[in-house]
């Protein structure tokens, strides 16, 4: 996917099964109110490393610091649109699947 960002291409791909340990990573942080200042300061750095990782992987080029957050937004939305498409390709019956699999009735084996 492409996206222009005051005429800055970006050409991203859904974050990968290896990234997505920065992107759960991220969420919880997010999810998560620091009870104080350096609390705060603490996970406000380790967000920016976060974010700036899984981007280095996902999109090129490298998102310029003030086109990082529409970027990562993008990003998620993408991720979440190709990980619903295959969800409803695995629930699509097959084409003889009132018959069983696709592969046709299912028989079972006897032994001899």
């Amino acid at each position: 996917m492409k996206k222009e960002i005051s005429g800055v291409t970006y050409t991203l791909i859904p974050i990968p099964p290896s990234l997505m340990p920065f992107s759960a990573r991220i969420l919880t942080l997010l999810q998560t109110t620091p009870k104080s200042v350096e609390d705060t300061r603490e996970a406000s750095a380790e967000l920016k490393t976060l974010v700036k990782e899984l981007l280095k992987g996902t999109c090129q080029p490298t998102p310029l610091e003030e086109h990082e957050l529409e970027v990562y937004n993008v990003l998620v939305q993408l991720t979440n649109e190709t990980l619903e498409k295959a969800r409803l390709f695995r629930q699509k019956p097959g084409p003889n699947a009132a018959e069983g699999s696709s592969a046709g009735p299912v028989t079972p084996q006897t032994s001899k």
